[in-house]
């Protein structure tokens, strides 16, 4: 008959392996694969696509290449992520200022 210890050790090994594979899985509702062609004309960044996210409930993100981009203030105020201005396309019709991001934030909070 296995020791009582046994069986501890057998249930505490089960326990681990079922958190950890319920820790490591991804949240797929709450991020999404967006491209330049979902937003067509609209789509503000001199990038093709990336990986749209909702994280911690309100911080808008795009990953793409290795990087991660804070797209809105949340986000960008938890200095976690990477400044976008780097691939924030120009306005080509008015000098100095970019192009708007807020359907691509507006896509990201519709995952929150």
């Amino acid at each position: 008959m296995p020791q009582p210890s046994t069986h501890l050790a057998a249930t505490l090994s089960l326990l681990c392996c079922v958190l950890l594979v319920g820790c490591s899985s991804t949240d797929d509702a709450h991020q999404r694969a967006i491209s330049r062609a979902d937003l067509g004309d609209r789509w503000p960044l001199t990038i093709d696509s990336g990986t749209l996210e909702c994280r911690n409930g309100a911080e808008v993100v795009l990953s793409s290449g290795g990087t991660v981009y804070a797209l809105n203030g949340t986000a960008k105020s938890s200095k976690r992520y990477a400044d976008v201005s780097s691939v924030w396309a120009d306005d080509p019709s008015t000098a100095g200022l970019k192009v708007s991001i807020g359907p691509l934030i507006d896509e990201g909070l519709a995952l929150c």
